[in-house]
């Protein structure tokens, strides 16, 4: 082992394996402090952990049983990596992250610091997680589809599905179950209730508050929106700026909904309206 300019040590081969502490592990190296070099302890791996010459593991990192690190990937120190998890090729992953059981990390996916990735989550190809990001809790499966960006201190609940090209903002939250097809875009510091449905090429605004709710395609909130639960709003609506809309309302395609309107519990918005506009 060596160390590199950035002090990340370097696994060169199977053949210096014996060199780590092997065994069962299950947190990084304790009081492993990323930005004390003096606290980083060795790097360890349980049984039938595989750790390729071309890979890089920081110290202090610990690595559990039946894992898999690919060619050319990047490892933070003071990390965990569970058991059985799937770490693809040329993927990055920061300074103190932890990856739990079961995890699949696709390849070139990058992972920030402090972040921590719940059991059974699966990346595509070139996910973007940014620093301090939180995905899954428990057992709960999550799948993010190839080029998501999950940006920086953001919240993904266990059971959600984020289609390909998702982005969603910083501090963000997508509670559980939520679905967010294809290149949605979740603005900053907004959130979004369990199960709901947004579908393909809706964009959420900034400080939004949504409950479980039916978002349709192309769909653009404002920013400042609360809707409630059960809403149905359907596709190619435009919300302006503190739009609410109340629990159970319906809202029909190609509608606009101007700044600062309200629209009442289980109320109707009929196809190719406009609404609260003077």
């Amino acid at each position: 082992m060596k160390r590199n300019h950035r002090n990340i040590l370097v696994i060169t081969g199977f053949s210096l394996i014996a060199a780590a502490v092997p065994g069962v592990v299950s947190a990084a190296t304790p009081g492993c402090n990323p930005n004390d070099s003096t606290t980083w302890g060795p790097v360890t791996w349980g049984a039938g952990t595989t750790v390729p010459r071309t890979a890089k593991i920081g110290a202090g990192t610990t690595i559990g049983t039946n894992t898999s690190i690919g060619p050319y990937v990047r490892v933070g120190v003071c990390g965990t990596i569970g058991d059985n998890v799937k770490v693809n090729s040329k993927a990055t992953i920061g300074n103190g992250v932890t990856i739990n059981n079961g995890a699949v990390i696709g390849g070139q996916t990058r992972v920030g610091d402090g972040s921590s990735i719940g059991q059974n989550l699966v990346t595509g190809l070139s996910v973007y997680i940014g620093n301090g990001v939180t995905i899954g809790t428990g057992t709960g499966s999550v799948t993010i589809s190839s080029s998501a960006w999950i940006k920086d201190s953001s919240a993904i609940g266990a059971g959600a599905k984020l289609g390909p090209s998702v982005i969603v903002g910083v501090g963000s939250t997508i509670s559980p179950g939520v679905s967010l097809g294809m290149n949605t875009r979740v603005g900053n510091a907004s959130s979004i209730g369990p199960n709901a449905t947004v579908s393909s090429n809706a964009v959420i605004g900034n400080n939004n508050q949504l409950g479980t709710i039916t978002l349709g395609s192309q769909s653009r909130l404002g920013d400042g929106d609360v809707v409630g639960n059960g809403a149905v709003i359907a596709a190619s609506v435009i919300s302006g700026l503190n739009v609410k809309v109340g629990a159970n309302a319906a809202v029909g395609y190609d509608a606009v909904i101007c700044d600062n309107a309200q629209i009442a519990d289980g109320m109707t918005i009929v196809p190719n309206s406009r609404f609260g506009c003077y």
